[in-house]
């Protein structure tokens, strides 16, 4: 999942258009992807892991690759 988001920020925001990136949540504590009107779940029948930090806060993969994709980022 971390070299998905990587190579996703590495591609829009090589676009000097793209000054704006949104997260739709912050931790995996309770993911609106998780909700029980969510029509897109898992086949594998697990949560879904989407977000940047997980249900304790602490840090994901996702976290670092976003991270690193910002701060190399063309300046804007």
């Amino acid at each position: 999942m971390a070299r998905i988001y990587r190579r996703f920020l590495d591609v829009a925001l090589a676009n000097k258009a793209v000054t704006t990136v949104i997260s739709w949540g912050l931790t995996d504590r309770e993911p609106w992807t998780n909700s029980s009107e969510n029509r897109s779940k898992r086949t594998d029948g697990l949560p879904g892991r989407p977000l940047l930090f997980d249900a304790e806060y602490r840090p994901k993969p996702a976290y670092v690759a976003v991270t690193e994709a910002l701060n190399a980022a063309p300046q804007r």
